[in-house]
C-alpha cells in the first residue's frame, strides 16, 4: 500500500496500518503497527493528535476520487517541527495533481516554520490583515509587500522570522 510506505519513509518502525470495524453504529477504528523489536499496535485513541494529523493529510494523495477544493486551518498543530516540511510537501503534491484529480490547496497558518517552506514562493501566501477592531480584513499577496526583497536578503532563508518580528505586517491584534 502506497500511504504505508509513505508513512514508513517518515517513521521507519511502522510496518502496518490498518482500520478495525467497530461494533458501536458502524464506527472504525485506525490502528497503526510498528515492529522494533516487537509488534505493537496503536489505535488512535493512542495516537498523538500529530500523528493523525499527518496520516490523514498523506492519506489525501492515494483517494481515488478527490475534492477539487481543500482547505485546512493550521495543518501543522501537533505535527513535530521536523516534519513540517512533509506536511507543505504532501499539500503542493495534491495542488499539482492532474485532472481529473486536480485540487487548490488553500490553508491557514500562524507557523513561522510553514512560512519558510515558501520563501522561494512569496507569491504563494496571501497575509490577512485587519486594521481597526471594526475594520473589514484585506488580503494581500505576500510578494507585493516592498520590504520583501529586503527580508529575503536580510534574514536568508527565514520569512518566517521576519514575520514573527512585524517586518512583513499580518501583526496579532488584541
Amino acid at each position: 500500500m502506497k500511504l504505508v510506505k509513505r508513512i514508513k519513509s517518515l517513521f521507519p518502525t511502522v510496518s502496518e496500518i490498518s482500520i478495525m470495524g467497530g461494533r458501536n453504529w458502524g464506527w472504525q477504528s485506525l490502528r497503526l503497527h510498528e515492529t522494533n523489536g516487537q509488534n505493537v499496535i496503536f489505535n488512535s485513541q493512542q495516537m498523538s493528535d500529530g500523528i493523525l494529523r499527518l496520516l490523514a493529510v498523506t492519506s489525501l494523495l492515494y483517494l481515488d476520487r478527490i475534492s477539487s477544493v481543500i482547505t485546512l486551518e493550521e495543518p501543522e498543530n501537533g505535527v513535530h517541527p521536523q516534519l513540517i516540511r512533509e506536511v507543505v510537501q504532501i499539500l503542493r503534491e495534491l495542488a499539482l495533481r492532474k485532472p481529473p484529480n486536480h485540487c487548490q490547496v488553500f490553508f491557514t497558518t500562524h507557523s513561522p516554520y510553514i512560512l519558510d517552506e515558501f520563501y522561494d514562493h512569496p507569491e504563494q501566501v496571501f497575509l490577512f490583515e485587519r486594521g481597526q477592531p471594526l475594520d473589514g480584513t484585506s488580503i494581500n499577496r505576500l510578494s507585493d509587500r516592498s520590504q520583501v526583497k529586503i527580508v529575503r536578503e536580510t534574514f536568508k532563508q527565514s520569512l518566517g522570522e521576519a514575520w514573527t518580528t512585524g517586518l512583513l505586517g499580518a501583526v496579532a491584534r488584541g
